[in-house]
């Protein structure tokens, strides 16, 4: 069940970003006959959180589908701990891991 919420919310991201925004996206080369089927890894490099949803606006469905079913994001704890945009970012992919800078044992 909240895999259908988690991609709900994608899709929304989606239509906002879409709504806001005139998404072009272009391949380098000649794009691959599936381009979006056998990605495994997206890192988004930015040490923002304000274009995400950009990147989602330019996604095909079914890869924001992936991510609602397998993803992994990690969020800083201080994000994750706060009222409206910790449950926003937890609602972004299936498992949502809260990163902190305090040292450990390691």
């Amino acid at each position: 069940m909240r895999d259908f919420v988690v991609f709900g919310m994608l899709l929304l991201v989606k239509v906002v970003a879409r709504t806001f925004y005139r998404i072009d996206l272009r391949w380098l080369g000649n794009p691959p006959k599936d381009r979006w089927r056998h990605i495994r890894l997206v890192a988004i490099l930015h040490h923002t959180s304000l274009f995400e949803p950009l990147f989602a606006g330019g996604t095909p469905n079914h890869f924001l589908w992936r991510i609602a079913r397998h993803g992994v994001i990690p969020i800083a704890q201080k994000t994750a701990e706060r009222a409206v945009v910790g449950r926003f970012y937890r609602l972004i992919a299936k498992h949502v891991i809260s990163i902190s800078r305090a040292r450990d044992e390691s």
